[in-house]
């Protein structure tokens, strides 16, 4: 099994830039002085995200994707199976064009984690190599963008209501 962590690596730099490890996951700094920068994974994994994307403007679903890399024995960075939120969570991630986004959620003292509006984020542009052309990118935001475009309580009625009577028609008893 092939597993995809993210296809980012953490970097640690001394104060100078100077290279001193690639952080294995749940690896931190411990000098005040060093620095982690994101730097590209193999290229393997790179693929796998740049096929992540290329799927999805083609117009495949997220679950159609999700499927795929499981068939295939990809995981996720967290070596679990690919669901829906974990393909989104690579489409919709700035990382994957250089940006650093910060602020997304915020968790208060004894709250639940709110998602913050895109207008509240924090974003450091192009300090990392982009792993998708910006193109790409703004291509899979406007095609999630369309499909996420709210239908209202009636047409969604009329929908089912139309599937019924289809269903229906062909002996299947609701």
């Amino acid at each position: 099994m092939l597993a995809l962590p993210e296809a980012w690596k953490g970097l640690l730099v001394d104060a100078s830039g100077k290279p001193k490890a690639i952080l294995k996951r749940h690896e931190w700094k411990s000098l005040a002085t060093d620095r982690v920068v994101l730097v590209p994974g193999p290229e393997s994994e790179i693929e796998i995200v740049r096929w992540i994307f290329k799927q999805f403007v083609k117009g495949k679903l997220e679950v159609e994707i999700a499927r795929a890399l499981n068939q295939r024995g990809v995981l996720t960075d967290l070596d679990q199976p690919w669901t829906i939120a974990s393909v989104r969570s690579i489409l919709t991630h700035e990382k994957y064009i250089g940006n650093n986004v910060w602020n997304r959620t915020s968790e208060r003292l004894h709250r639940n984690r709110v998602k913050n509006p895109p207008s509240a984020w924090i974003r450091a542009a192009n300090v990392s190599t982009p792993l998708v052309s910006r193109k790409l990118f703004e291509r899979a935001r406007a095609v999630a963008q369309a499909r996420a475009s709210r239908i209202s309580n009636e047409e969604m009625l009329v929908d089912a209501e139309s599937h019924i009577r289809r269903a229906r028609l062909h002996g299947n008893p609701f």
